[in-house]
Order: structure tokens, then sequence, then C-alpha cells
């Protein structure tokens, strides 16, 4: 394999990362440093917004879960498997360090918020918040 074929991996690799689907809210993909970004499903039920995101090969303590207001962040930083390694004949795993960020309608409570991870997928279960009940309001005049 030669410069032209490590080149044309390098490319794809790039490309990849550039065409792949982003939130509006992902601002850090143009940082200096080159960031991937999980494949993320969001899903709601009456009590709770579940998000679940693709992010296998990593241990659990090299990423971070954060609630901020509405925006909920989770990064990190995926590893080469093989440092020693002297030429990379196929690449399509993305690696280094990643983010993803959704914004919510709303500011959950970050204690209530819980994350598991298992088998490669990481699941943030954040409950709703509960509705008020309708109070009617006087108008007074004058």
């Amino acid at each position: 394999m030669g410069a032209e074929d490590d080149f044309v991996e390098q490319m794809e690799s790039m490309a990849r990362r550039i065409f792949r689907p982003m939130l509006p809210t992902q601002g850090q993909a143009f940082s200096r440093r080159a960031v991937w970004i999980p494949p993320m499903d969001v899903y709601e039920t009456e009590e709770e917004i579940l998000l679940l995101l693709e992010i296998g090969g990593i241990a659990a303590g090299e990423f971070d879960v954060k609630v901020d207001g509405p925006h909920v962040t989770v990064a990190g930083r995926r590893r080469r498997p093989c440092s020693s390694c002297l030429r990379l004949h196929h690449v399509e795993i993305d690696r280094g360090d990643f983010s993803r960020e959704i914004r919510l309608n709303f500011s959950p409570d970050p204690e209530e918020v819980r994350a598991s991870y298992r088998e490669g997928i990481l699941e943030i279960r954040i409950p709703k918040p509960k509705a008020r009940p309708e109070i009617q309001i006087s108008v007074q005049s004058g």
C-alpha cells in the first residue's frame, strides 16, 4: 500500500466526518481539532426523554455526560487500539475526540438524569418536568 492509498483513506475518513448529519448545536465539530459525532436516537415517553448514543469501544471512564440548562452534552475520546502499528490499511471507525449535544425544550434537574453504558450503547434517561396545574388569574381593574 503506497502513499497514494494512504492519502485516499485519509480523504475518505475526512469526508465521512464532514458530511455526517449534524444537529445545529454541533458547533464543536468545526474546531481546529477533528471531532467525530456519534450517532444518536432520541425517544420520548410521557415521563421522560431517552437518548441512545452508539459509542462502542470506549471504557465508561473515557467520556462525560453533562447537563447545563437545556443542553445535554456527551464528550470523550476513542483511542486507537494499536499505538505501535506501523501501517494503517483501512479506516472506517472514527477515533479521537468526540462530542454530541442536544438542546431540550426544558431544563432538566441534573440530579434526576440517569445514564448507563452497556454493549457500546450509552443510554441517558431525562425525566420530563411535571405538568403544573392550570391556575385562574384574576384581573383587577384600574
